[in-house]
C-alpha cells in the first residue's frame, strides 16, 4: 500500500467509525421523538456488523465492539456501566466469532451471521445470570422479549445478507 493509499484507508475508517458513533448518540433521542423503541432493533450490533463490513479492518471493529456501549452509557446514561460491561463482551464475542466463520469458509454469510449472533447471546445472557446471582446486578435475567430477539437477530442477518453478499461472495460457501 502506498502512503497515499493508507491514509485513505484510515480516513475511511475514521469516517466509519464516528458516523456510527453519532447514531449511536441520536437513537435514544430518535427513539423518544417518535415514540418507538428503537433498542428492540438492536442498534448497538447492527451498526457494529455494518461497520465491519464497510471497513473490514479487525482492530477498528474490535475497538468499536468495546467502546459503543460505554461511548451509549458516556452520553445518554443507558445502559448502566455493569450493562455496558456485558454489551461490550457480548458485542466483541460476536464480531471474533463472525470473523472466524469467515476464515473458516465453511458456511453462508447468513448462517455465520445468525449463528454468531445466537452465540454471543447465550454468553451475554450467562453473564448476565451469573452477575444477577452474585448481586452485583439487579434486573430480571430477559427484559426484551425472546420472540422480539429472535425477529432481530433474522432482520439483522438477512438485511445484512442482502447488503454484502456480492461483496463477501468470494469468501463464503453459498
Amino acid at each position: 500500500m502506498t502512503s497515499n493509499s493508507i491514509q485513505l484507508f484510515k480516513a475511511k475508517n475514521i469516517l466509519v467509525d464516528i458516523g456510527i458513533l453519532l447514531a449511536i448518540y441520536f437513537i435514544p433521542s430518535l427513539s423518544h421523538l417518535i415514540g418507538i423503541p428503537l433498542y428492540y432493533l438492536d442498534p448497538m450490533r447492527l451498526f457494529l456488523l455494518f461497520g465491519y463490513f464497510i471497513t473490514p479492518q479487525h482492530d477498528n471493529s474490535i475497538l468499536l465492539a468495546i467502546s459503543i456501549p460505554f461511548f451509549s452509557y458516556l452520553v445518554s446514561g443507558h445502559p448502566i456501566l455493569l450493562k455496558a460491561f456485558l454489551i461490550s463482551a457480548e458485542l466483541l464475542i460476536n464480531l471474533l466469532l463472525l470473523i472466524s466463520f469467515i476464515n473458516l469458509r465453511k458456511f453462508s454469510l447468513f448462517y455465520s451471521l445468525i449463528t454468531s449472533i445466537m452465540l454471543s447471546k447465550l454468553v451475554y445472557y450467562l453473564l448476565k445470570y451469573i452477575c444477577i446471582q452474585i448481586n452485583i446486578l439487579e434486573k430480571e435475567l430477559i427484559s426484551t422479549n425472546l420472540l422480539i430477539q429472535l425477529g432481530t437477530m433474522l432482520l439483522i442477518s438477512s438485511v445484512l445478507y442482502i447488503i454484502f453478499r456480492n461483496s463477501m461472495r468470494r469468501n463464503y460457501k453459498e
